[in-house]
């Protein structure tokens, strides 16, 4: 199965959407979540930030072509 950069684009912004909410909800000073878990999804966030921009660029160098 192959994807377009589009749709890889998309399913990167909803991880980026879930991690967003998710930090709001349960990463606050007072979580009940340890530590680690809250820099690893804050981490993972940054990381699912960048390859969303990545795949974005090359979805519209994709429609430009």
């Amino acid at each position: 199965m192959r994807f377009t950069y589009a749709e890889k684009r998309d399913a990167a912004r909803g991880r980026v959407y879930s991690l967003e909410t998710w930090l709001a909800d349960f990463g606050g000073p007072k979580s009940k979540f340890p530590q680690h878990l809250i820099d690893d999804r804050k981490r993972e966030l940054a990381l699912m930030r960048d390859i969303a921009s990545d795949y974005s660029r090359a979805a519209e160098k994709e429609k430009a072509a």
